[in-house]
């Protein structure tokens, strides 16, 4: 009976000691900063793979479970699955910075063939869903809007601000991160084709761009979408 009991006991200490294992190396997982002539990157210490940070316009749809943790000397942070995708793919963190693998292209917007543009009213810190444009048509015109359209000045604070969001079934999981500003009049100018001063009254941007495209309508009441 002696036996039996310390049997027990014995496996029972083994699985108390391969559970601490496997957490302990679950919490080693991580992430380091590597310095590369291609420029900064990320690797997986128990995979190998090499990640990129994707830009400051792109970002998941939505984040899973927790992947492992990010270590950039000072600063440590959890990084997580995004929605749908493998992690050896890619990667987000809770602020929705998105990282992909070595290998993997990102598109450009003009090879993002959108097929869905939601539109979020930015108030109070909040996101309020105003409207979506929907379908490819309707959603390359508005791209096409900010790829064609004419740079302009900002010098005043906007009097709305809308977080433009484009999203493709050919690149599921992922988005563009865009802005859309209306303006009080006078707060923006810009020019035509013809090198004319025109009046703004709503522009559109990227944070990678750092360039505004400006119009002189508001642009997303073509689609139904008002304040």
């Amino acid at each position: 009976m002696k036996d039996i009991n310390r049997n027990k006991k014995g496996i029972s200490i083994i699985l108390i000691l391969l559970s601490a294992v496997f957490i302990l190396s679950s919490c080693s997982h991580s992430i380091r900063v590597v310095v590369r002539d291609d420029g900064v990157a990320y690797a997986d210490k128990r995979t190998g793979i090499v990640y990129f940070y994707a830009g400051l316009d792109w970002e998941p749809a939505a984040i899973g479970e927790k992947y492992a943790v990010m270590d950039m000397e000072q600063v440590r942070m959890d990084v997580y699955h995004v929605e749908g995708l493998e992690p050896e793919r890619w990667l987000a963190t809770e602020d929705n910075d998105l990282f992909y693998a070595e290998g993997v292209s990102m598109p450009t917007l003009e090879e993002l063939y959108p097929d869905t543009v939601d539109v979020m009213l930015y108030s109070g810190g909040k996101e309020i869903k105003a409207g979506t444009i929907s379908g490819t048509a309707d959603c390359a015109l508005f791209l096409d809007d900010y790829l064609n359209g004419n740079e302009a000045m900002l010098w005043e604070e906007a009097d709305t601000r809308f977080e433009i969001y484009l999203s493709s079934a050919l690149y599921p999981g992922i988005r563009c991160h865009m802005i859309y500003l209306l303006v009080p009049e006078g707060a923006a100018i810009g020019t035509d084709t013809a090198g004319n001063e025109i009046q703004i009254k709503a522009v559109l941007y990227r944070l990678s761009d750092h360039k505004f495209i400006g119009f002189t309508e508001d642009i997303l009441e073509k689609y139904g979408i008002r304040v």
